[in-house]
């Protein structure tokens, strides 16, 4: 096991909250934790450096080099099989999955139901989603500093492209800034930190193209409060989407509010500001993190639940989209499948404080996750020629 399993156990810190402090599962961490398996979807310097971030700023704890090495356990045994505190069961979790021609032949289906709509009237909009879209919506026009908070594959692109196309129509009076994050991290150790002359960047190319930029940092911020002010003269609303925020280190985040603060005209704000992002976003703005306490105060959070009682109308919008009736392309009890199969999915295994094994669960009734569970059931009942798709198949997938 490693080293940092006994420090974590020393300052009785749960192996959960690392996961989800690196953005990763539980049963990620425990694989690293006690037999030094690393994953291989994220990097491992980047493992490295969440962890560490979190440990140093959120529990005091002085960093070693030595954390990720190699230490034998109590019995002097590097590795003791059945002490794990976590377990990996990733069986359960949908893989990521199309639905083949030959299962669109069999349904009779004009086109795939699972792959992202290309229209708005492709997009599923529950109450919850459009309670999220309002808001961001009333943000960007009105003014406002808000996140929006939802899980991997819960909707925020897609709610962020009906945002994007609304913003882009001729009648539209709002500018969206929308600063690049691809490569953004918390630190410039494992990425790019986004600044703050990159928000004036972003500002600038968005209302002032054509504008020759200043040479001096100071300059550039006083031209870019002066170009906020001629759009706010001209009618129009500008608003900055940080997408990926859960990415973004704290001290942009702080900069963002003041920087919402210096840029006014009188009492006006000239500039409102939206983050989206992961989980991890909300511990970022919690009034926990002390570091954020100055700007959490002012940022309400919206959520992206898990589908729901949504489910079955989700499920009938999707079908329908591409031509198909649930009524015929579902068996009785295959909905109440897809709702078991998902709603609680066991990720994993734990000991609990008095030793006994606890089944770690998380909810994955999301679009994504619904999405792949639906193409690979489809698929199944097509090659077993079967007339629908039953609790059996999406059991069995």
């Amino acid at each position: 096991m490693l080293k940092l399993k006994k420090m974590l156990q020393e300052h009785e810190i749960m192996q959960a909250e690392v996961a989800r402090a690196a953005d990763v599962s539980p049963a990620t961490i425990a694989q690293l934790l006690n037999h030094g398996q690393w994953p291989r979807t994220i990097d491992r310097e980047e493992l490295i450096a969440r962890i560490r971030a979190h440990l140093e700023d959120k529990r005091q704890m002085v960093y070693s080099e030595d954390w990720f090495n190699e230490v034998a356990d109590e019995g002097g045994n590097p590795h003791q099989p059945g002490a794990d505190v976590l377990k990996e069961n990733d069986d359960m979790i949908p893989k990521p999955c199309t639905t083949k021609r030959a299962a669109l032949r069999h349904f009779k289906l004009a086109t795939d139901p699972t792959v992202d709509p290309e229209s708005d009237d492709g997009v599923f909009k529950s109450t919850d989603y459009q309670d999220v879209y309002e808001a961001m919506y009333q943000c960007a026009r009105f003014g406002g500093y808000i996140a929006v908070i939802g899980e991997s594959g819960a909707g925020k692109t897609t709610i962020l492209q009906e945002l994007v196309e609304e913003c882009s129509a001729e009648e539209s009076r709002i500018t969206l800034v929308r600063p690049y994050v691809m490569g953004m991290e918390k630190d410039d150790k494992t990425g790019k930190t986004l600044k703050a002359t990159h928000l004036v960047e972003a500002i600038m190319a968005a209302i002032a193209p054509d504008e020759k930029k200043k040479s001096s940092p100071q300059e550039r911020f006083e031209q870019c409060h002066q170009t906020l002010i001629a759009s706010a003269n001209a009618g129009y609303s500008v608003c900055m989407v940080i997408d990926e925020a859960h990415a973004a280190p704290d001290i942009l985040l702080k900069h963002l509010k003041r920087f919402r603060d210096e840029m006014r005209l009188g009492r006006r704000r000239l500039i409102s500001i939206i983050l989206i992002g992961q989980p991890p976003l909300r511990r970022k703005i919690s009034l926990r993190n002390y570091n954020m306490i100055e700007a959490a105060q002012r940022i309400p959070e919206h959520t992206l639940p898990p589908l729901g009682e949504n489910l079955e109308g989700y499920l009938r919008h999707i079908i329908a989209r591409a031509g198909g009736n649930a009524d015929t392309l579902f068996a009785p009890g295959a909905i109440e499948a897809i709702r078991n199969r998902l709603e609680k999915v066991a990720v994993g295994s734990s000991k609990g404080s008095k030793g006994q094994v606890e089944t770690v669960t998380t909810c994955l009734l999301y679009p994504l996750a619904v999405n792949n569970l639906v193409a690979a059931a489809l698929n199944k009942a097509a090659d077993m020629q079967a007339p629908a798709v039953s609790a059996a198949i999406v059991t069995g997938v």
